[in-house]
């Protein structure tokens, strides 16, 4: 039986190497973007890593249990169909709320008013950068679930 990925991201001997991994993989996304808005993301994400070391992967490492659950179901689906991280980049839409879904309840809960107020700052255009970037995130959670 094909473990499941909220089986995969629940191994504590692998997780924090993931967290660190969809780090990079969002650096790279940043990196790959041009344009004005761009070096302003990609200045405050070098900045937070200068000033927080470690801030994002701890974050994302707290996440991903719900977000491996969040996307299970569209994963278990393209499986199905024969090519998972195809069907997760058709269904990017739909793939990037749930997964903001996430992001929007852990922010909803969370004390550091700083790193609150910049996810709400860039929350509206969320949806479509996750969804843009949708064949990365898919390719990402193939790599590590091996397929």
């Amino acid at each position: 039986m094909t473990a499941t990925l909220r089986d995969i991201v629940s191994d504590p001997e692998q997780r924090p190497d993931i967290a660190n991994d969809a780090v990079l993989e969002a650096a790279a996304a940043l990196r790959s973007r041009s344009g004005i808005k761009a070096a302003a993301a990609q200045f405050g994400f070098d900045a937070i890593n200068r000033i927080r070391p470690g801030f994002l992967a701890r974050q994302v490492e707290l996440l991903l249990p719900a977000m491996a659950e969040a996307v299970e179901p569209w994963w278990i689906e393209g499986r199905t169909h024969g090519d998972a991280p195809a069907w997760l980049t058709s269904h990017a839409d739909q793939v990037a709320e749930a997964l903001l879904g996430v992001t929007d309840n852990h922010v909803a809960s969370a004390h550091d008013q700083a790193a609150v107020a910049v996810y709400q700052r860039l929350r509206s255009v969320a949806p479509r950068r996750i969804a843009a970037e949708m064949p990365r995130v898919a390719a990402f959670i193939a790599r590590w679930t091996g397929e």
